[in-house]
C-alpha cells in the first residue's frame, strides 16, 4: 500500500469511528439490555443470559474479559439468549459485554471454582443466639451437615452436630459466655468452614406487676439470665422499693408494691454494660363499684383493692321509669342483682356504693338497642323475629302469644303516655276536601276532638268529635276518629310483613 492509500484508508477509517462512536453512546443511555449469571451446582459451569426488557435475546454478542480466565472470548448466544462459560479454576472477577442491535451494556461477575462453591456463614442476633446459613453460588442448601466447635472451651451449649432446613439453615443458642465457635458445613463432596466471636448478647431488663401490685424485675444477656447484676431503683414520688439490689440465681429481683402510682427508673450494670429502664408501677385499687348488664338485669360489684366488699350500701337511681331504684347491701361476693328493664327505650342508671365513709360512683344503660336494629323498618324486625322463633328446635306449641308480647313490647308507635295517645283522634286535617252530594250540598268531615274510650284491658278506642259548619249551603258533618288504646296503651296499626306462620 503507498501513503497516499494508507491516508485514505486511516481517514476512512477515522469517519467510521466518529460516526458510530456517537450511536453508541447514545444506544447505551437508552438501552434494555441486561445480563444475568448463573453457575451450576453440579458442574460449576456458568450460564449468560442476554435479556431485552425481560425477553431472550438470540444472537446477540457477548465479549468476556479477564485477567485469568480460560472462557475469555467473544460469543454468541443461542435461542434462550444463553451462552454456557467453562468452570473457572480459580475465583475470579469477569467482565461481561452484551452487544444487541446497535446497544450494549456490561456488568462486571465473580465465578468461583466448584470446588469452593460452598459457602457457610454465621449471624448473632441482638438476643444472643445465632444462625448458620449453608448455601452454594448463593442458593440455600438443604440437609448440610454441620459440626459446631468451642474454640474456647467455654462449655458453650451450642457444641454439637446440626442438619440444615429448607432454607439452609441451623439455629445455635446464646452463649453463656464470650466465645469463638468454629462452625464446618458439608455437603456430598463439598466442604467449608468459618469461624465466628459469639458474644453473650445484650443486656436487657424486663418489670412484670404482679397480681398483688409487686412487681419483679428479670435481667438478662441474650436468652440467659444474669445473676449477681446490680439493679438501683430511684422513685418519681414517695416508693419503699427505692434502693440498690442484686439479681438471684434466676436473674431476678422482687419490689414491694407502691401505696400510690408512681413512676419507677431503674438502672442495671453487669460486667461494665449498663442498661436503663422506666416503668409506672400502678398503686392500690382503692374502693370501686362497676355495673354491667345480663340477660336478665344487671350485676352491680363493689370491690376495695378488688376484693370483693360485703354489706356494702348501693343506691340506684334512674332518668326513667326503672322498677330497680332503690338502695340494695351486696352480698358476701360483694354483689347486687337488678331487675331486668322492659322500657321501650333505653334508661341510664346512676349507681353510688358506700362503705366506711369510702365512696364511688359509675353508670349503666340498660335497654341499648344496637344501630343496626334500630335502623331497621319494625315489620322486617318482627320477620326475623318469628323466624327466630321457627329455628328453635326445642320450642313446644305456637309462637302466637310471644308474638303478640314482643310486637308490645318493641312496637315503635306504642304509646308513651296521655299526651301521646293515638286514640285521642281527631278527624282528617282542615284542609280535606269535602264530599259532595248529588243535591248540590257538600258534607265535609269536620275536625273533630274526641277521647277514646277505654279498651278494655287493651281494646282499641275510638276518639268522635262532630263538627258544625254554619255556612248557608254547606253542611258539615264529619267524626275524627282516632285508633288507639283508650288508656293511653293500646298499639298503633303498622304494616306487617307475611309472617310464616
Amino acid at each position: 500500500m503507498n501513503a497516499k492509500q494508507l491516508i485514505a484508508a486511516t481517514f476512512a477509517a477515522l469517519l467510521i469511528v466518529g460516526a458510530a462512536a456517537p450511536a453508541s453512546v447514545a444506544a447505551d443511555d437508552e438501552t434494555d439490555l441486561a445480563i444475568e449469571t448463573t453457575q451450576s451446582p453440579d458442574t460449576g459451569e456458568a450460564t449468560v443470559v442476554v435479556t431485552d426488557n425481560g425477553t431472550a435475546v438470540e444472537n446477540a454478542t457477548l465479549v468476556v474479559e479477564s485477567d485469568d480466565y480460560a472462557g475469555n472470548g467473544t460469543y454468541e448466544t443461542d435461542a434462550n439468549g444463553s451462552v454456557v462459560l467453562p468452570t473457572p479454576a480459580n475465583t475470579t472477577e469477569v467482565e461481561l459485554t452484551a452487544v444487541a442491535d446497535g446497544n450494549a451494556t456490561t456488568t462486571e461477575v465473580e465465578l468461583v471454582p466448584l470446588s469452593e462453591s460452598l459457602d457457610v456463614d454465621v449471624e448473632q442476633a441482638d438476643d444472643g443466639t445465632a444462625t448458620v446459613t449453608v448455601t452454594q453460588y448463593g442458593a440455600a442448601v438443604e440437609d448440610a451437615a454441620i459440626a459446631v466447635n468451642d474454640l474456647n472451651e467455654t462449655d458453650y451449649a451450642g457444641v454439637g452436630t446440626y442438619e440444615t432446613d429448607a432454607n439452609g439453615t441451623v439455629d445455635l443458642p446464646a452463649p453463656a459466655n464470650e466465645t469463638t465457635v468454629e462452625v464446618s458445613a458439608t455437603s456430598g463432596d463439598l466442604s467449608a468452614s468459618t469461624t465466628a466471636e459469639l458474644d453473650d448478647g445484650d443486656l436487657d431488663v424486663e418489670v412484670t406487676e404482679n397480681d398483688d401490685r409487686s412487681a419483679t424485675v428479670t435481667v438478662t444477656r441474650g436468652s440467659a439470665a444474669v445473676e449477681n447484676a446490680t439493679v438501683v431503683v430511684e422513685a418519681e414520688g414517695n416508693y419503699s422499693g427505692e434502693g440498690s439490689y442484686e439479681t438471684d440465681a434466676n436473674g431476678t429481683v422482687d419490689l414491694p408494691a407502691p401505696s400510690s402510682d408512681v413512676e419507677v427508673t431503674l438502672t442495671v450494670v453487669d460486667d461494665g454494660e449498663s442498661v436503663e429502664e422506666t416503668v409506672d408501677l400502678a398503686g392500690p385499687a382503692g374502693f370501686a363499684v362497676s355495673a354491667e348488664e345480663t340477660d336478665d338485669g344487671a350485676v352491680v360489684t363493689v370491690t376495695d383493692n378488688e376484693s370483693a366488699v360485703e354489706n356494702a350500701t348501693v343506691e340506684v337511681e334512674a332518668d326513667g321509669n326503672y322498677s330497680g331504684e332503690g338502695s340494695y347491701e351486696t352480698d358476701a361476693d360483694g354483689t347486687v342483682d337488678l331487675p331486668g328493664y322492659e322500657g321501650n327505650e333505653s334508661v341510664t342508671l346512676d349507681i353510688t356504693a358506700t362503705y366506711d365513709n369510702e365512696s364511688a360512683s359509675t353508670t349503666l344503660t340498660l335497654g341499648e338497642e344496637d344501630e343496626e336494629n334500630a335502623s331497621q323498618p319494625f315489620g322486617q324486625r318482627v320477620s326475623e323475629f318469628v323466624h327466630d322463633l321457627l329455628g328453635d328446635e326445642n320450642r313446644t306449641g305456637g309462637i302466637g302469644q310471644e308474638l303478640s308480647e314482643w310486637v308490645r313490647e318493641h312496637n315503635p308507635g306504642k304509646a308513651k303516655g296521655p299526651g301521646d295517645n293515638p286514640g285521642n283522634g281527631g278527624g282528617p286535617p282542615e284542609h280535606a276536601g269535602g264530599n259532595e252530594t248529588a243535591d248540590g250540598n257538600e258534607t265535609k268531615a269536620g275536625n273533630g276532638n274526641g277521647n277514646g274510650n277505654n279498651g278494655n284491658g287493651g281494646g282499641p278506642g275510638n276518639g268522635n268529635g262532630n263538627g258544625n259548619d254554619k255556612g248557608k249551603d254547606k253542611s258539615d258533618r264529619g267524626n275524627g276518629n282516632g285508633n288507639g288504646n283508650g288508656n293511653g296503651n293500646g298499639n298503633a296499626l303498622i304494616d306487617l310483613p307475611v309472617l310464616p306462620f
